[in-house]
């Protein structure tokens, strides 16, 4: 909304690009955290869990609005390139 809003009226202030830490927010929920040992079963290798929490993440982002969105694993930034490509 805000970025038709941006558009629509003209508002210098709402065009501004919107910046997304994604890596940050990701690697950060205990979904990506906890340890194999710890997880449930089903929840497969904590660093798989957290470049998917990674790409889920900047996904949403990026459909939601973001401009740029700053990413940490190279497989969940090769994933996310690869989502891009596709809706260009």
């Amino acid at each position: 909304r805000v970025k038709a809003a941006a558009l629509a009226q003209n508002d210098a202030q709402l065009q501004m690009p919107i910046v997304t830490p994604v890596s940050t927010e990701a690697w950060g929920v205990k979904e990506a955290i906890l340890p194999e040992a710890e997880a449930p079963e089903g929840w497969g290798s904590q660093e798989e869990r957290g470049i998917e929490m990674e790409i889920t993440t900047a996904a949403a982002c990026l459909v939601g609005g973001s401009n740029v969105v700053i990413m940490k694993h190279p497989a969940a930034i090769a994933a996310t390139a690869k989502f891009i490509d596709s809706l260009m």
